[in-house]
């Protein structure tokens, strides 16, 4: 009678430790390019509101968030991203418009002071030339003396050509041949309106001994000041 050769025990299998894992450990995701980005969005729109000098920062740090957060986006990098894309326009934008708008400013101030400055010189007879030219004539006869040897005159036509009433005060000049002056006189025309003319006389208190160098004297206007 044959007998079956005893079979050995089964070793026990060994506790599992934990729950099986399956592939390799994930690392964390890095979102530098979108940190930066948010911080340089933050800092473009704070430098974005400070004049002129802010301006140049801001425009350079919205740029900048605004590329960084592009890349954060196709990295998919989350909320930093978006965040970085939104500050990055929100500081270009603002900077262009605090740029249009002290640009605005600056450009109405500098008319402002032209204007001033040139209404001064129109007060002051700064400005006589081109006030000849753009806003009244001036036209003068000829040196006369009356019979009684004392009377003297110069007739002078003013005429306003602009479409506004004027107050003048015209300065004339009475010169030599060689240049040398023999006299001077101003004449004033109040409230001149628009396109009229008046008739004055200027020089009417020439003396005897420089009658004759009147006579063939150039003359000349030498100041025109707009009093209103």
């Amino acid at each position: 009678m044959s007998t079956n050769p005893p079979v050995p025990p089964v070793p026990p299998m060994p506790p599992q430790q934990g729950a099986p894992q399956y592939g390799a450990p994930q690392t964390p995701q890095k979102t530098g390019l979108s940190t930066a980005g948010l911080v340089l969005g933050i800092i473009g729109v704070v430098f974005a509101f400070i004049p002129v000098i802010g301006l140049p920062v801001a425009i350079i740090g919205g740029v900048l968030a605004l590329l960084f957060g592009i890349i954060g986006i196709v990295k998919k990098h989350g909320g930093k991203a978006i965040a970085s894309t939104i500050l990055g326009v929100a500081a270009i934008i603002v900077a262009i418009v605090a740029t249009s708008t002290i640009y605005g400013a600056a450009k109405s101030v500098s008319s402002s002071l032209a204007s001033v400055s040139s209404s001064f010189g129109d007060f002051t007879g700064e400005n006589t030339e081109q006030l000849l030219k753009d806003s009244v004539n001036v036209t003068m006869g000829t040196f006369s003396v009356a019979s009684d040897g004392y009377t003297t005159q110069v007739p002078v036509t003013v005429k306003n050509i602009t479409d506004k009433q004027h107050t003048y005060s015209i300065t004339i000049a009475a010169n030599a041949a060689d240049g040398s002056q023999i006299s001077t006189d101003s004449i004033y025309v109040q409230d001149l309106a628009a396109g009229q003319s008046t008739q004055q006389k200027a020089f009417q208190l020439i003396t005897s001994d420089k009658q004759e160098a009147m006579k063939t004297a150039t003359l000349k206007v030498t100041s025109v000041s707009v009093m209103s």
